[in-house]
């Protein structure tokens, strides 16, 4: 096997820490049980950086034996997910709308004979209207209406 070696400060190793952990959670979050390999990869690094001292804010858990972040940080990190999936959810919700608005205003024929400039033109006049909305209210004004 071909080795790699890579020379990191301190700060440096939190930053991998950090791209590690928020990297493994949005590969593994969403699956019954997460790919091996990744959980391997993530391990080894949480043990590199445990064992060499470069973090001090990761801990073993002997009768599972793997490594794991202690608490304040996991939740600095969750904090940082939780900001990019709202900021996401937000932002795909306002390009879903718009799409449905842009479909049900001018059907999928007159859409799709659309040239580029007007499409762009009609789906940013749309989407406006979405951001303006969802920025001086939240979401409170959002729902379903039959």
């Amino acid at each position: 096997m071909d080795e790699v070696t890579l020379k990191l400060t301190k700060d440096e190793c939190r930053q991998l820490l950090r791209h590690v952990y928020i990297a493994n959670w949005v590969l593994t979050a969403t699956k019954d049980s997460p790919e091996r390999a990744t959980e391997d990869f993530s391990q080894k690094i949480l043990k590199f950086l445990a064992t060499t001292g470069a973090e001090t804010r990761i801990e073993k858990d002997k009768k599972l034996n793997r490594y794991f972040v202690d608490e304040k940080l996991e939740s600095d990190f969750l904090e940082e997910i939780d900001e990019y999936n709202e900021d996401s959810f937000i932002e795909e919700l306002i390009d879903q709308l718009t799409k449905k608005e842009l479909a049900d205003k001018y059907g999928e024929d007159e859409l799709s004979g659309m040239n580029e400039l007007k499409f762009n033109k009609a789906f940013d006049e749309i989407q406006e209207k979405y951001i303006a909305e969802i920025s001086g209210n939240g979401i409170r004004n959002i729902g379903l209406v039959k």
